[in-house]
C-alpha cells in the first residue's frame, strides 16, 4: 500500500508513523537535505523488515551532500 502525505517530512512522517504496526520492506529517500534525511532514517530504520532496503536518490552526489 502506498500512501502520500503532503508536507515537510519532519512534520508528516512522525505523525504518519504513530501507528506502531507500520513496517517497511523498502524505503526510498529523495530528501536532498540533511534534516529530512536524518528524520527519515531515524524513524524508518528500526521499522525496516529483515532483508529490507533503504535507497537514496542523491547518495554520494557532491551537489546534494545533505543526503550523503
Amino acid at each position: 500500500v502506498i500512501t502520500i502525505h503532503k508536507g515537510r517530512i519532519e512534520e508528516t512522517l512522525p505523525a504518519a508513523l504513530k501507528d506502531e504496526s507500520i513496517y517497511f520492506n523498502f524505503v526510498f529517500c529523495d530528501c536532498d537535505l540533511y534534516e529530512p534525511t536524518k528524520v527519515a532514517l531515524d524513524l524508518c530504520q528500526d521499522r525496516l523488515m529483515l532483508g529490507g532496503c533503504i535507497g537514496f536518490d542523491e547518495w554520494g552526489d557532491p551537489d546534494w551532500p545533505g543526503e550523503t
